[in-house]
């Protein structure tokens, strides 16, 4: 069949997991028989820095305008990141009666709406949101990670809701390595340097948890980090409660550069410039992260708080930031040492996800062949 993927292609791989999430997909897609292609809701002509076509020259990539003049060009639309309006969709199933629409949400809906429609806070809070339940799909796919939402997001599409495998590969990250230098994880570090990327966009992803457990280690912990950065937070440094709250309340930052907060960055820039060899995340709802298994893959100890993946890294539980303190300090003294079988436990969970995974395979024949 031929299937289509509707992307934005207009930002780096690395601003967030949504465009490597659809590639992999269009991997999987290829790999089980299908003929897939990439919708470009950007410019289909360009490509940014580690844009999609960085991965894959070989990519069949359409601009949007293209499928409304040909419907035909394919029999399934899957729309994980960027939709067509409800008009343009009553517009290629009229002139194409077999055609299946199928919204993937690979984002934390229920969450999201809450904090825009109840809060007004979190990301993209300017969007026309008119038509997001309103676009006449056949199905809803979603990941596996938000499946607590699935009476709600059913009752905002009137529509079944089915749950997605979840996917991963290493050729984005390995492709940075090849450009970039090698950035894996080097035992016998002379300083432990903490970085913490969370979004910051949102409760669900965060750094205000990290930022406690880092303090407990400061204050009570007998091996202590020597550095610790906060990225994608240098905008919390102007808000006089955290200023008040975090900064002038906390042991942590009276000492001169022991903490800082920066914007976001990439891998590289994370652990060749910054000399970053520690991962420290939590997450609320959000469990499943790629950031998570890049870390795991480049063998960094990965301190976090995801139950789905709790058999690798350093696990903690929820928000107990004692628990935590502990996991960073299990992380600090036993890692190198028991490096191999850190290794071993995180690669079954990367091969658990992984697009070459033959059950995952299945899965994905399965949800396209029920597809009505």
């Amino acid at each position: 069949m031929n299937i289509g993927l509707t992307i934005e292609n207009s930002y780096s791989l690395f601003c967030n997991g949504l465009n490597q999430n659809i590639l992999f997909l269009y991997w999987l897609l290829e790999d089980i028989g299908h003929s897939p292609v990439l919708i470009d809701f950007s410019d289909p002509d360009k490509d940014p820095e580690f844009g999609c076509r960085a991965i894959d020259k070989n990519l069949n990539i359409i601009g949007r305008i293209d499928l409304l003049e040909d419907p035909n060009k394919v029999d399934i639309l899957l729309s994980p990141g960027v939709a067509y309006s409800a008009e343009e969709i009553k517009l290629l199933k009229s002139n194409n009666k077999n055609l299946k629409n199928v919204a993937i949400h690979y984002g934390n809906m229920l969450i999201d709406d809450i904090q825009r429609v109840v809060f007004k806070t979190g990301a993209n809070m300017d969007g026309d949101y008119s038509n997001i339940y309103d676009s006449n799909l056949d199905e809803v796919w979603l990941s596996p990670h938000y499946h607590f939402s699935v009476s709600y997001l059913e009752l905002m599409h009137r529509r079944p809701v089915k749950i997605l495998p979840y996917i991963w590969d290493s050729s984005v990250i390995d492709l940075l390595q090849e450009i970039k230098g090698d950035i894996r994880y080097n035992a016998n570090n002379k300083e432990s340097v903490v970085g913490v990327c969370e979004p910051n966009i949102n409760f669900s992803k965060n750094c205000y948890i990290p930022i406690c457990i880092l303090e407990k280690n400061y204050r009570d912990s007998q091996i202590k980090f020597d550095r610790a950065i906060i990225y994608g937070a240098q905008f919390l440094t102007q808000k006089p409660r955290f200023e008040g709250q975090i900064i002038g309340n906390f042991d942590m930052p009276q000492e001169k550069g022991r903490i800082c907060f920066l914007d976001r960055a990439s891998p590289d820039l994370m652990h060749i410039e910054d000399s970053v060899n520690v991962i420290l995340s939590h997450q609320h709802y959000n469990s499943l992260n790629y950031a998570h298994l890049e870390a795991l893959h480049l063998k960094y100890p990965l301190i976090h708080n995801s139950d789905d993946i709790a058999e690798a890294g350093y696990h903690y539980s929820l928000f107990d930031i004692n628990d935590g303190a502990r996991a960073l300090e299990s992380a600090l003294i036993n890692h190198d040492e028991n490096l191999d079988d850190y290794t071993k436990r995180a690669d079954q969970v990367i091969n658990k996800c992984s697009i070459k995974n033959n059950q995952i395979k299945k899965e994905y024949i399965r949800l396209i062949e029920n597809l009505k």
